[in-house]
């Protein structure tokens, strides 16, 4: 996800072959990082990924991986592929009674949440999705900030998960997708830029009247 705080790096690989990377893949890199400005090229572009337009090594490190895996998520806890263990029927019971807790309640709402955290998308050909459920949850209390909170929790039950609270100020001044930024000379990562598996947790109840500008529109 775009972060203003977050530490970026310049990620060299050697010998991939095309498609073994896709957009948005979670891979875990082991390599050499290269922090010495001195190796900065003073004209053009070198292989160790040195440019007049990119930042030095001492700012934005260059990491050049020996060897990198993919990941279904970023949890070391937890097995890295399926078959996942069985998941117990007292654990089922528990979770429920959480989520129930969670929906004030409403205990069928409650189920729908939980086949909506298990379910997955495992196949995708053309406009065809399968696997996929999305839940719309109507009728969402505001007090104390219910939905967010909510969101919050579901982020401590899934290995990765992404809240975004859609005001005017968010649709209007935020980029969902990537954009190629042309003075700098890089991709500026977008909102909804989220790797495989990532719960998403939209907030509607955050909307007030106005009116949005074009960028909010698009």
């Amino acid at each position: 996800l775009p972060s203003s705080h977050g530490r970026a790096s310049i990620v060299k690989l050697y010998d991939v072959k095309d498609g073994d990377i896709k957009l948005n893949d979670l891979i875990e890199v082991v390599g050499i990082v290269s922090l010495d400005p001195t190796m900065a090229a003073p004209e053009g572009d070198d292989e160790m990924g040195n440019s007049p337009s990119l930042p030095p090594p001492s700012l934005v490190p260059r990491l050049h991986v020996l060897s990198f895996s993919h990941l279904a998520h970023n949890n070391p806890l937890l097995p890295t592929a399926a078959p996942f263990p069985p998941l117990q029927e007292v654990a089922k019971v528990e979770l429920l009674t959480i989520l129930t807790t969670c929906m004030l309640g409403d205990k069928l709402a409650a189920e729908y949440l939980l086949l909506h955290l298990i379910s997955k998308v495992y196949l995708r050909k053309d406009v065809l999705v399968l696997g996929k459920l999305s839940l719309n949850l109507h009728n969402m209390t505001t007090h104390e900030e219910w939905p967010k909170r909510l969101a919050t929790l579901l982020s401590l039950l899934t290995t990765n998960s992404h809240y975004l609270p859609l005001t005017r100020d968010t649709l209007d001044n935020t980029s969902f997708t990537p954009k190629k930024d042309f003075e700098a000379n890089r991709l500026v990562s977008g909102s909804l830029q989220l790797g495989p598996s990532t719960h998403l947790w939209l907030d509607e109840t955050v909307m007030t009247d106005g009116q949005l500008t074009a960028p909010g529109l698009k």
